[in-house]
């Protein structure tokens, strides 16, 4: 071993070091397991005029057919070329070196804003969900950020930057995720029926639905196979377990219908699941009704789906809560519900589990139901005189009716008393169309008929010559009647 060069060499890597050209990996960075590593080989070559070590960095050394050139992105040569210097050349010229310059080149760390989360999350794309609970996770972490107010280009928290790290860490385990490529295996033989189920859950961090197929064939033998998941964060708006899963629920038969529609296949009535007494409840209530929100949702599930299509799973077998609540890729990874759906798809529907109590009654107090109101009518005859005095809009009009039908109730009591004498006289005695007395009668009688309707306790009181109560509200006017009306006293 040459020793000069050893030296030279170490002296070399002890100035980079000083210099902050270079820095030591550390233990954490050298466990990554994301295959994110690259070694660069570099040797010391000797120049012959300037008679010290230079240390090469061999960026084209390659690696599986790679090299660090070959993934390097050309950019646009900087240099000045020396055909134009000379052209521009002046009497005063002044020419400089970088020292050092390959390795004053510095690698700006990228900021971890809520704009590079976004982008991220964006770019996965999983259109039918097999990834659903685990992009969930990535979601909340979103949501979060909206709720703290970062804005798009501002670091993230500490407290959301750890998970979020370890979210990316995990990415890199997607290459370990298979899925059956086939619905039906190529051994099943014939299927005799086929049926979709669709179970739904919510949580307080978000709602979501998950489908599997159900071939079965003439022997018994059932398959069960993964066909499409839907997560979504609950809404920033704090909303009730229960609104939740019958927002899950809601969107399982808007998926099922679409898959009616594309799945060029005969499909049985489909099965419908969710781990919710409640809006079992809701589904089968006949009698009462919703406050709008749950009435909306309700009518949507009524018109996609029958009440008997509806059943009720525990939470422990039901694979929807993955969706709702995320999960890491290990257990993910691990999970034979996920793909597989509940054990006792596989089974005759026989087997398969029943709801714990009674789905018909829901109680009164359950906050999503409108109370009754109960209201009792009486029915009153229309009176004669307010129906004659509403009938007419002009004063005038309704002083002339009045008047007229006072001269024929006179006319009536006349005829009555079979004093044809003396009612002849008395027709002939007075002109046939109406006075100036006429009319003040027919305004005294409506003024007091009003007044009856509404002052009849102080007309009452003042007829028997005692004072209105104090409660009342003429009391401060000091009332009086005056040929029978009530006047303002003074």
């Amino acid at each position: 071993m040459d020793s000069a060069y050893a030296s030279e060499y170490k002296t070399f890597m002890e100035d980079v070091l000083r210099k902050g050209y270079a820095e030591k990996v550390s233990q954490k960075q050298l466990q990554r397991n994301n295959g994110k590593v690259w070694y660069i080989p570099h040797h010391g070559v000797y120049h012959k005029q300037k008679g010290k070590l230079r240390v090469v960095f061999d960026c084209s050394a390659s690696y599986k057919g790679k090299s660090l050139n070959t993934e390097l992105l050309q950019g646009p040569d900087l240099a000045n070329p020396l055909l134009g210097v000379l052209l521009r050349f002046r009497e005063i010229a002044v020419m400089a070196d970088i020292e050092a310059m390959y390795y004053q080149v510095a690698i700006k760390n990228k900021a971890l804003t809520r704009r590079a989360v976004l982008s991220v999350v964006s770019s996965i794309y999983d259109p039918l969900g097999f990834l659903a609970p685990f992009i969930l996770k990535a979601k909340q972490i979103l949501q979060k950020l909206c709720l703290e107010k970062c804005g798009w280009d501002e670091d993230i928290p500490e407290e959301l930057s750890k998970p979020w790290q370890r979210w990316i860490t995990e990415l890199s385990q997607l290459d370990r995720f298979e899925v059956d490529r086939c619905i039906k295996p190529e051994s099943f033989g014939s299927v005799r029926t086929a049926r979709l189920h669709h179970f739904c859950d919510a949580s307080e961090a978000g709602y979501g639905t998950v489908t599997y197929l159900s071939l079965a064939k003439s022997n018994g033998d059932i398959h069960v196979t993964f066909i499409l998941a839907k997560s979504r964060v609950a809404p920033l708006k704090r909303m009730t377990i229960p609104r939740l899963e019958l927002a899950a629920a809601t969107l399982a038969v808007k998926v099922d219908k679409m898959l009616q529609k594309e799945l060029h296949m005969d499909l049985e009535n489909s099965t419908f699941w969710t781990d919710s007494t409640t809006v079992l409840k809701y589904i089968h209530n006949e009698t009462k009704r919703f406050y709008t929100y749950v009435a909306n949702r309700i009518a949507v599930i009524h018109t996609l789906s029958q009440v008997r299509q509806w059943r009720y799973v525990s939470s422990r077998d039901n694979p929807a809560d993955d969706a709702s609540r995320g999960l890491h890729m290990e257990p993910l990874l691990k999970s034979l519900r996920w793909l597989h759906g509940p054990h006792f798809l596989s089974r005759e529907e026989s087997e398969w589990p029943d709801a714990p109590e009674d789905l018909g009654h829901l109680p009164h107090s359950d906050p999503e139901v409108k109370r009754d109101i109960t209201v009792n009518c009486l029915k009153l005859e229309a009176n004669a005189t307010s129906s004659l005095i509403q009938y007419f809009s002009s004063w005038r009009k309704l002083l002339t009716a009045v008047a007229w039908l006072l001269k024929l109730k006179n006319f009536l009591l006349l005829r009555s008393r079979k004093d044809k004498d003396n009612m002849t006289s008395k027709i002939k005695s007075e002109q046939q169309c109406l006075t100036v007395d006429d009319l003040d009668e027919a305004e005294k009688a409506i003024i007091c008929y009003e007044q009856q309707c509404h002052f009849k306790p102080e007309l009452t009181l003042l007829r028997k010559g005692m004072p209105v109560k104090s409660d009342s509200s003429m009391s401060k006017l000091d009332p009086i009647l005056d040929e029978g009306i009530l006047r303002i006293g003074g």
